[in-house]
């Protein structure tokens, strides 16, 4: 007889995602821990944040490539023909910065007021608040996060509360005991897609635990 499946254990890690939200991040957000082997889906376990943790460890298949994502220079023309048009219908390129969602996580307001194609299109790096490489990263990741699902190794809420972690406190951990900066978060995001259009890579993987 198959083993009976208790709901609120399924349910638990949807709950305490929305309790991260409502709380205001008033802590680094701990994300790491709460995806469980039905969220990771099809995605490589390797590419996945849990999998960088635990060192890529064996019994999850063979490691596989991570960047099969589109980079935000692409996801910047969704006009053009030669480009796909955005995927998540939440998202269109007017849409605000602030308060888009994805999986019941919203972005803060860090833009005053910007478009998500305008942050697309800002310049610079990570240097201080609003971290514009890392808000550009996210957008594409969340945008990659629909078009290659289930295959993408990060949902699109885990990235935006990533972002918020780090607008908020400086600071996002992707485990206990271990802090990652923007340039660690920018990295392992650029890390699931390719450049393109000579495109910089922002992130730094220099001290940032699990990345290389």
């Amino acid at each position: 007889m198959p083993e009976k499946i208790n709901e609120s254990e399924i349910k638990q890690p949807d709950a305490l995602r929305r309790q991260l939200v409502k709380g205001g991040l008033a802590t680094p957000v701990v994300l790491a821990t709460l995806a469980s082997k039905q969220v990771l889906g099809a995605a490589p376990y390797n590419c996945t944040i849990s999998g960088k943790m635990s060192g890529n460890a064996s019994g999850h298949g063979q490691a596989q490539a991570c960047g099969i994502g589109r980079s935000p220079g692409y996801w910047k023309y969704p006009n053009a023909p030669q480009f796909h048009t955005w995927p998540a219908s939440s998202w269109a390129p007017g849409n605000p910065f602030y308060g888009s969602a994805s999986g019941g996580a919203a972005l803060l307001d860090a833009f005053h007021g910007k478009t998500l194609l305008q942050v697309l299109c800002t310049s610079g790096g990570n240097n201080g608040s609003p971290y514009a490489a890392l808000a550009r990263a996210v957008i594409a990741t969340v945008l990659n996060s629909v078009k290659f699902a289930p295959n993408y190794a990060i949902s699109g809420s885990e990235a935006i509360q990533m972002y918020n972690s780090i607008y908020s406190t400086s600071t996002y951990q992707p485990k206990p005991g271990v802090s990652w900066g923007a340039g660690c978060c920018t990295a392992y995001l650029e890390s699931l897609y390719q450049l393109e259009f000579g495109e910089t890579a922002y992130g730094s993987t220099a001290g940032c635990t699990g990345l290389s």
